[in-house]
């Protein structure tokens, strides 16, 4: 008989294009808008010439705009809002 035993939580991103055969795995250390908003970052780096990506999430309260533009990890850069891209 199994017995489930709890050994902790932990965090995943993760992305993916089955089509494709591509994925994108991170396992941060915590769970933070700026986390979240670097993952995406991420995301959106693997396919520059995108007009739109469309993300499928789940909710947790990491995941909305607010964390892409109020993230402070790093000054803003000409042309990088990846909330506008779509």
């Amino acid at each position: 008989m199994y017995e489930y035993v709890r050994r902790g939580d932990g965090n995943v991103f993760m992305a993916c294009e089955p089509l494709a055969g591509w994925r994108m795995v991170r396992l941060p250390e915590r769970r933070s808008h700026a986390d979240w908003a670097h993952f995406v970052r991420a995301i959106a780096g693997a396919y520059p010439d995108a007009e739109r990506i469309t993300l499928v999430m789940d909710t947790p309260n990491t995941h909305s705009a607010a964390s892409l533009h109020d993230q402070a990890s790093r000054p803003p850069r000409k042309n990088d809002s990846i909330y506008e891209r779509g």
